[in-house]
């Protein structure tokens, strides 16, 4: 019936539920080959015992694989083996599925991808690991299951199409996940993703199959928003002007989400229009900080000396087009607590639309596991002054006055003490935009706490209810 049945969802709120992409991206190239795939979404909004009845409608003798989405589980300090490391939470439904279905279906293997698939919280020896991309490893193993021996071509992202199936059920007011490029041409010192670095131009798909892909999704299931999963989408002017001139082509208003960076903003002064004209409508920007040698020191030097009067200039040429999400990192190298309270009140002062603080992660025992991606501190974080002070811990760190600990309350306060000058933004517009089932555009200009949590609670339900449903007919 089924050969492989995909397990996902994402760690968030109850008040929204949305798709990411990679399950997906897995179940359309394994297709190509032959292979049935049932993807199982929103795995931590459904009732545990309704996803077994939803899972076993696709099992049978032919299953060879169970597979698990990894990335959008919560990052946890854990202790392992008496060591303290940054682990995930085992997920309560994942345990379930196990106590219910190991025995019952021996022969089946149990796989778990994504970005935290080398966790050293599942310890269970069955489980087999793919890290990161996983579309060739994938493949070869499912062949393998099956006896199967000859060579398969290599997926190149450069030349495929995502296709969803009629049985994933998807309703015209969600916001589906898409890649342009794969990769990321810049080398962030605390950035962990696989691909940085790689040359500009590369990587990137064809105009034609980004302009098939959102059109069928738009004759199949409606769809007009998205979320660009690019690492930097703006990396050139030349990827803007594509997605410009396919945006113009559709017979549909297009609104996104990407990832933007701020200097090529600035150095690119033909963007700030062809952006928003194109569709954007909120850019999440990695700006991370304001102070000089914290930018100098991860590699954005520009944004401690213009950011902030770019991001004057930027709100201005952008009201009433687009917004924008700030990400800030506390702790970064000479970061100074007195200078951040400078920086946050400038932020309110000039009504920023959205920003949100995060303290600095590293957890250097991942260079122990040859399949991890690790990112500089992480690799040398002794030569940017971070230590590890407690025995047996190796997420806590310490850099002269600067300590983790006290860094994640002091991200937390900030968050809690200025919530209500926040506006829709960056990734979370597509969010509120699903579960409200309106456009991007009618969003941008509002708060998020102005929005009734407990509607959204339950309009969240009614999604999911209607997924449900759809599974059990």
């Amino acid at each position: 019936m089924t050969d492989f049945i995909i397990f996902a969802g994402m760690q968030e709120p109850e008040h929204y539920a949305v798709r990411t992409g990679g399950q997906y991206q897995i179940a359309s190239w394994l297709r190509e080959f032959g292979y049935t795939v049932k993807v199982i979404d929103f795995c931590f909004k459904l009732d545990h015992d309704v996803l077994v009845k939803i899972a076993e409608k696709h099992i049978d003798k032919n299953t060879l694989a169970f597979g698990f989405s990894s990335t959008f589980w919560h990052i946890a300090l854990v202790n392992v083996d008496g060591i303290d490391v940054g682990g995930i939470e085992y997920p309560k439904w994942v345990r379930h599925l196990r106590e219910v279905f190991v025995n019952k279906y021996p022969k089946i293997k149990w796989i778990v991808g994504g970005a935290n698939a080398a966790t050293p919280v599942i310890k269970e020896d069955d489980w087999v690991r793919i890290y990161q991309f996983a579309e060739d490893d994938t493949l070869a193993y499912l062949d393998s299951l099956k006896g199967i021996t000859k060579q398969r071509p290599k997926f190149n992202i450069q030349n495929t199409i995502r296709r969803y199936s009629d049985d994933d059920f998807i309703e015209p007011y969600e916001t589906l996940s898409i890649e342009i490029s794969r990769g990321c041409i810049f080398k962030c010192k605390f950035c962990q993703f696989p691909l940085i670095g790689r040359k500009k131009g590369t990587n990137i798909r064809s105009e034609d199959d980004i302009k098939q892909e959102m059109l069928e999704n738009y004759y199949r299931f409606g769809t007009t928003k998205y979320y660009f999963s690019d690492d930097t989408f703006n990396e050139s002017i030349e990827k803007v002007q594509m997605i410009h001139r396919i945006s113009k082509s559709l017979p549909f208003n297009l609104e996104y989400i990407a990832y933007i960076r701020l200097d090529l903003l600035a150095k690119n002064p033909e963007m700030l229009d062809l952006l928003p004209d194109s569709g954007l409508r909120s850019a999440f920007l990695g700006v991370e900080t304001f102070q000089p040698e914290g930018a100098m020191a991860i590699g954005k030097g520009w944004n401690g000396k213009y950011a902030k009067d770019f991001l004057l200039k930027l709100k201005k040429h952008w009201e009433g087009k687009a917004n924008f999400w700030i990400a800030m990192i506390v702790g970064l190298p000479g970061w100074n607590q007195e200078q951040e309270k400078i920086d946050l009140q400038w932020m309110i002062d000039n009504d920023m639309p959205c920003w949100y603080h995060w303290a600095l992660y590293i957890n250097p025992i991942n260079v122990e596991n040859e399949k991890q991606f690790t990112s500089e501190f992480e690799r040398e974080y002794k030569k940017y002054g971070y230590e590890f002070k407690k025995p047996n811990n190796f997420v806590n760190w310490v850099n002269g006055d600067l300590v983790h600990e006290e860094l994640m309350s002091v991200a937390e306060k900030i968050h809690a003490e200025t919530k209500n000058y926040k506006k829709i933004a960056g990734f979370r517009l597509g969010e509120y935009a699903t579960t409200l089932r309106q456009n991007f555009s009618t969003l941008i200009d509002v708060y998020e706490e102005d929005v009734d949590k407990s509607k959204l609670k339950n309009l969240v339900k009614n999604q999911i209810d209607t997924y449900v449903g759809k599974h059990l007919l």
